[in-house]
């Protein structure tokens, strides 16, 4: 139920939390956007961003505007969530998270990028050994590399293969994509991992 202001202005609370999400890539809001569906869950939206503007602080300011948007059209709940997913690969992501950290919003960040979670959906950990070496200085190429080869299907800027969205495969990935995340809850990931398993964990159980 949608919480809104009502004919005379009065403003209305919504049963479950509002999830806000803004990404770095296409590929990353092509995969979420499928993942919710069209009614699964209809409590997560994504923030308004142009196709230009996907370093962090854009991210971090698409999600900033559509808090702002969100709190004059509805009454505040501390439940609501906004998470900035973000890639190493390009960024630094101790400054990333700093900023996300003060503004009290989430992050899903990936070491090197977001295509490791889409991986996990495949491999399994004693598969990816050969990685982090092969990932030196955060670049993606390599993990995108194994990515195209166990599916084919792969595009940038497109994530369209059913294990992605099959609820064993993602329970799996979420187990995998949880061992692998040894850096402290508060820190930036340093070495080969994806916090994207929270983001999903919590849109799952948003609606329970």
């Amino acid at each position: 139920m949608a919480r809104n202001k009502g004919k005379r202005g009065s403003r209305q609370r919504e049963v479950n939390k509002r999830i806000v999400v803004a990404t770095e890539g296409p590929t990353e809001r092509d995969y979420i956007r499928r993942f919710i569906g069209k009614d699964r869950f209809s409590n997560v939206s994504f923030a308004k961003q142009s196709g230009d503007n996907s370093d962090p602080d854009s991210v971090i300011k698409a999600l900033d505007k559509a808090k702002e948007r969100i709190a004059k059209k509805y009454d505040p709940n501390d439940e609501d969530e906004y998470w900035a997913v973000i890639d190493k690969d390009h960024w630094d992501l101790e400054s990333a998270a700093k900023q996300v950290r003060q503004k009290k919003y989430s992050l899903a960040e990936s070491y090197p990028c977001f295509e490791l979670w889409l991986l996990l959906h495949f491999k399994q950990l004693n598969e990816l050994r050969g990685l982090p070496g092969r990932t030196s200085g955060g670049k993606c190429k390599p993990v995108t590399d194994v990515l195209k080869s166990e599916d084919p299907t792969y595009k940038k800027g497109k994530a369209t293969n059913k294990r992605y969205f099959d609820v064993t495969e993602t329970s799996n990935a979420i187990a995998k994509a949880k061992t692998l995340d040894r850096t402290s809850a508060n820190r930036p990931l340093r070495s080969l991992g994806t916090r994207v398993y929270k983001l999903i964990k919590s849109i799952r159980f948003s609606s329970t």
